[in-house]
């Protein structure tokens, strides 16, 4: 006979009911949970705090320094202790940079003299400006340490402790809740971080970066980068130059920007230059040594246009950064005002074969007879010297862009000068001037062009 199953069902039940038969213990009840630990108002503050301040933060500088691929020239003075320059130029590269959104830096190879120390001074200094752009820019919170915020009005102070003992401490500008001063202990030492910010535009970026590293109460390493004359570049607020120094040996780097993400770099303009300003405007930009201000000064001299301003900008044809695109920009402008100026400056640049070069071509391009004499004069002067050659075939492509019968004159007479063994190589520049003013082909031959000029000189006409 089958069991029936409501029997089965019954005895089960009854049988979870039944009391414990003698010897064993009933089943305890499950321990209740921990309590958790009481929230910390001081860590809790503390961490909002710094919530806000990274955003801060991001909100400052994500418009000017996220990334971007820059070509870029950089040039290094070596400096003294009191910031003067020991040797102009130290350093010359093109390169490029490129920052990804995870704050790492790729940089094309350096070619050249002493180019892998620029590599690295570029790339250390460069790189604390992206720090902490994508991730924690205060850094990891140190392991079994409390936070504390405490508020003020001159400042506001982020403290972690361990055992009573302040290992790290972070301290912001109260208003903007940027960074002013990260420090940290490690044993007997301790590392602070500087920071100093400037508003371009609309934006505030890093300025300034200073680390010290004091071990036993003695400095043992000590380094800061001061990102300066930031300009508004294709919307971006970015450096023109960087100094940098550690341990008491600075060097300041200038960047020229050619292009940012691939477009020509573009300097944003402080306004409409005019007669009136633009004086100021150039005294301003070429009394500091942003190389961007001063293109833009430039720029603006040009866009302007008039005798006044050629005369104005002339006075910078000297400048150490820029003088070679002043006389270009005069000999654009095409004014009498510049030519005086550029006179003198031949005398004073005869050392510098890109600025002669320069002044010459822009002396050319005015096409002022006044330059012909000095163009002219003492062209075999140092003829045997390296760097003769340059400056003379300068001398002579600017006397035949200057159409009047002083400049065939003096073209005729450098003919005769090359018969004596001096440079024959200059004889073909000679002959190509004087084709370019008279429309003659001489066939390099002195004594045809000689007789020509004598008889033509009354009559010809330009």
């Amino acid at each position: 006979m089958r069991f029936p199953y409501s029997v089965l069902v019954l005895v089960l039940v009854l049988g979870s009911r039944l009391p414990a038969s003698a010897g064993e213990e009933p089943a305890k009840p499950p321990d209740p949970p921990a309590p958790a630990p009481a929230p910390d108002p001081a860590a809790e503050a503390a961490l909002k705090y710094l919530e806000e301040a990274k955003n801060a933060w991001f909100s400052a500088n994500r418009s000017g320094m996220k990334a971007f691929t820059a070509d870029l020239k950089a040039e290094a003075d070596d400096l003294d202790e009191a910031g003067e320059g020991r040797m102009k130029k130290l350093l010359t590269a093109e390169t490029v940079y490129a920052w990804n959104e995870g704050g790492e830096e790729e940089i094309a190879p350096i070619q050249g003299k002493n180019m892998q120390g620029l590599h690295k001074v570029l790339l250390e200094r460069i790189k604390g400006m992206w720090r902490g752009i994508a991730g924690e820019p205060f850094g990891a919170a140190p392991e079994g340490a409390a936070a504390s915020l405490k508020a003020g009005e001159a400042e506001t102070e982020v403290a972690y402790t361990r055992n009573g003992v302040k290992v790290k401490s972070l301290k912001f500008d109260p208003k903007t809740k940027l960074p002013r001063r990260e420090e940290s202990t490690e044993g007997a030492r301790t590392i602070a971080v500087d920071f100093s910010f400037v508003k371009v535009g609309e934006n505030q970026v890093v300025s300034t970066i200073r680390r010290t590293v004091d071990k036993e109460n003695q400095i043992a390493d000590q380094s800061s980068w001061v990102f300066e004359n930031f300009r508004e570049v294709n919307g971006r607020p970015l450096p023109t130059s960087i100094l940098a120094d550690r341990n008491g040996k600075p060097i300041r780097i200038r960047l020229t920007y050619t292009t940012i993400n691939g477009s020509p770099a573009q300097v944003k303009e402080a306004g409409k230059a005019d007669e009136k300003n633009l004086a100021s405007i150039l005294s301003k930009a070429f009394g500091g040594r942003d190389v961007l201000e001063k293109q833009a000064a430039i720029k603006a001299a040009k866009d302007v246009g008039t005798e006044t301003a050629a005369g104005l900008l002339s006075k910078y044809i000297g400048d150490p950064d820029c003088g070679i695109e002043v006389a270009k920009a005069l000999g654009s402008m095409g004014k009498k005002s510049a030519v005086p100026p550029l006179i003198a400056a031949m005398e004073a640049s005869k050392k510098n074969a890109g600025l002669f070069e320069a002044v010459c071509a822009a002396l050319g391009q005015i096409g002022d007879p006044r330059a012909v004499k000095p163009l002219a004069n003492n062209i075999w002067s140092g003829v045997t010297s390296a760097g003769w050659g340059p400056i003379a075939r300068a001398r002579v492509g600017a006397l035949g862009e200057i159409r009047d019968k002083t400049s065939v004159d003096e073209l005729i007479d450098m003919l005769e000068g090359t018969r004596w063994g001096h440079q024959e190589g200059l004889r073909g520049d000679v002959f190509a001037a004087l084709a370019k003013l008279t429309g003659q082909r001489f066939r390099g031959n002195y004594l045809e062009a000689k007789d020509w000029w004598k008889k033509n000189r009354e009559t010809y006409k330009f």
